[in-house]
């Protein structure tokens, strides 16, 4: 399939001004709020691991659509998605309809570790696949490189020694800035439009801390959205393009102001800041009301600060009384029942309201802050690059070899001999570690290759004793 034949209907791009998401030309820039739903599934009809993928385009067309256009809905929120997959089908139908995605870049295994935060060359290169895909559809509104990952409470909860917390939150947040910045260079490489990168923060600011906590040095996630936003002199392209936080504040007959610490918590970024989950948890009997929805529209501190929110979520699922919808667990039906406390018909009339608010103007510019916070300043992960060094690689073993990167297998050499060695060109990253392994002997490492030792032409050679260091000429 061609670029051409994925594209999407022109449903114009998202872009970013300043604090504001907007569409259309540069001159008059029109301001876009997020009126989203929560696409997330466990049921028997969609695959949960990938709900956008050209297999459901039926069930997506026939029965989700329609309920989301009832809703009012401007914007999906998919979790995870098969980079292999094709997706043209969805992402047309719900462009042609006015629906923007958000993609998520990771998966379960596949992410960066809450306890133990490491960026991976294998999640680069998912996300690149992701990219390359999603890239070509003008409905694509942004992707999102983790959700929840610096969860301060969760992480003082689960350290022996407390005061080891503050410092896992740190390389968190450095390992997600290192991935975003990455995918923006990625798709700047390739030229592609540059789709917004950011994350899903879990709403936890240093406010809400207790005295124990305040105690270890834990780290607000308002103080690490600081630190995503911040644009460092010597790299102003290695930052979040946005901040998106799961925020469940308000609850049925909560008060309107429920979202305005929020507000005041983000004021000082100058990214967009929306909220990637929103619909307080319900109380049974009472369902949600979804009324402070219209009041990002309608209140000067909200809609400076805030550009929407994404309703979770769609189907209900692991008996948290959140969903919208109910699936039949009979895989024959497909209708849909209300969920007896999400909270449908008040969100599609609060939808209905603030879709009626627009226009909103654009929120005054922040100038951007020239330091990152003083609590939070991790230095970055070193860059992964698209793999670009020609380097040939020579075996003299009497067993087939793996010439592999960071995880991923770029090659494979039959057995050679020390008068015949067998061959092979490959472009490999430069930056990581290249690994000649023995896959027959339980992966045992043959030889090796630093880090940026090997540039364009080089020869990889493995005539020496084994778990040494190769011969580069």
């Amino acid at each position: 399939m061609t670029t051409a034949d994925k594209a999407a209907s022109s449903l114009p791009p998202i872009w970013i001004q300043d604090k504001a998401f907007v569409t259309g030309p540069t001159s008059s820039p029109v301001r876009f709020m997020v009126r989203g739903v929560a696409l997330a599934s466990n049921h028997t009809i969609l695959d949960y691991h990938d709900m956008l993928r050209d297999e459901h385009h039926a069930y997506i067309k026939d029965v989700i659509l329609p309920k989301l256009l009832e809703l009012n809905a401007n914007v999906v929120r998919a979790y995870r998605v098969d980079p292999g997959a094709s997706h043209a089908k969805t992402m047309n139908l719900f462009a042609s309809n006015g629906i923007y995605v958000v993609v998520g870049l990771t998966s379960p295994d596949n992410s960066i570790d809450m306890m133990k935060p490491q960026y991976t060359y294998n999640l680069y290169m998912r996300g690149c696949k992701i990219i390359d895909e999603f890239q070509a559809y003008s409905n694509t509104f942004a992707f999102l490189t983790s959700n929840e990952l610096v969860y301060p409470g969760q992480i003082y909860q689960n350290v022996t020694k407390k005061s080891d917390a503050p410092g896992i939150e740190r390389k968190a947040a450095a390992a997600d800035k290192s991935f975003m910045r990455d995918m923006k260079a990625y798709m700047a490489s390739q030229s592609y439009r540059q789709i917004p990168v950011g994350m899903a923060m879990q709403d936890g600011a240093e406010s809400s801390f207790t005295p124990a906590q305040k105690a270890a040095h834990l780290i607000g996630t308002d103080v690490v959205a600081r630190y995503y936003a911040w644009k460092a002199p010597t790299a102003p392209t290695a930052c979040a393009d946005f901040i998106g936080i799961n925020a469940y504040r308000y609850i049925a007959g909560g008060p309107m102001s429920s979202y305005d610490g929020l507000a005041n918590e983000v004021s000082m970024l100058n990214v967009p800041v929306f909220l990637t989950e929103s619909g307080g948890q319900p109380s049974p009997p009472v369902k949600r009301d979804w009324l402070i929805v219209p009041q990002m529209y309608s209140e000067t501190l909200l809609r400076h600060n805030l550009s929407g929110q994404v309703a979770f979520q769609f189907f209900e699922m692991e008996g948290q009384n959140m969903g919208l919808y109910i699936q039949s667990s009979d895989p024959t039906k497909t209708g849909l029942q209300h969920g007896p406390y999400g909270g449908v018909t008040a969100l599609k009339a609060e939808f209905a309201i603030a879709k009626g608010l627009l226009p909103i103007n654009l929120p005054p510019s922040v100038t951007p802050s020239k330091l990152p916070p003083t609590t939070c300043h991790p230095d970055l992960q070193a860059s992964f690059t698209t793999p670009d060094t020609s380097v040939t690689f020579m075996n003299y073993a009497n067993v087939a070899v793996a010439v592999v990167q960071g995880g991923y297998l770029y090659g494979t050499l039959p057995a050679g001999s020390t008068t015949n060695p067998t061959s092979q060109t490959l472009t490999v990253c430069q930056a990581l570690q290249t690994d000649i392994l023995c896959p027959s002997q339980s992966w045992a490492m043959v030889c090796s290759v630093a880090p940026g030792a090997l540039t364009n032409g080089n020869t990889v050679a493995n005539n020496v004793g084994w778990g040494g260091s190769c011969n580069v000429s």
